[in-house]
């Protein structure tokens, strides 16, 4: 257990106590987000991002593309970016409360990763749903590439994160 937080319990109470969200209802958050988060979150990223990249890496078809672009892995024309992509604090979560009841947090990596999955798949169809047309201060993946491809992004995206669950043994 974390000396930082102390506990899983404390920790969910200073993420909650913390005012992360702008105040807008669209996924808007202020880019020095990840900051505001406890230390105990970091230790994980660089776990996270890699078994994510590892998830969505399996394809070379435009659809993976559009993945990465709304992970912001890549921009609008598939070209890298260098941009902080989301807050993980779903999956970090997940190997936070592993690893604090004696588990071995590398083995949850592909349910950690599958949380983020279903997380994102449910954020494009959200998009979709509401005509959102920015997310993060970019584009949404709907609004670039349109409505179909947008649907079927979001179904591969719920797809990839049940396969995700078959890497856990």
């Amino acid at each position: 257990v974390y000396s930082v937080c102390g506990s899983l319990p404390a920790l969910l109470a200073e993420v909650r106590s913390r005012s992360l969200h702008t105040g807008s209802p669209h996924g808007e958050w202020p880019e020095q987000s990840l900051m505001q988060l406890p230390d105990v979150f970091s230790r994980f990223r660089p776990h996270i991002d890699a078994e994510l990249k590892g998830a969505l890496s399996q394809g070379d078809l435009p659809l993976y593309d559009m993945l990465r672009y709304h992970m912001g892995w890549l921009d609008e024309e598939f070209r890298p970016t260098e941009t902080v992509a989301g807050t993980a604090v779903r999956p970090a979560l997940c190997l936070f409360a592993c690893d604090s009841v004696g588990g071995d947090w590398n083995r949850a990596l592909p349910a950690a990763a599958a949380i983020e999955l279903i997380h994102n798949f449910s954020l494009i169809h959200d998009d979709i749903q509401d005509g959102d047309t920015r997310r993060h201060h970019r584009s949404t993946l709907w609004f670039c590439w349109g409505h179909s491809h947008g649907l079927n992004s979001g179904d591969a995206m719920n797809v990839l994160a049940h396969l995700a669950l078959l890497h856990n043994g």
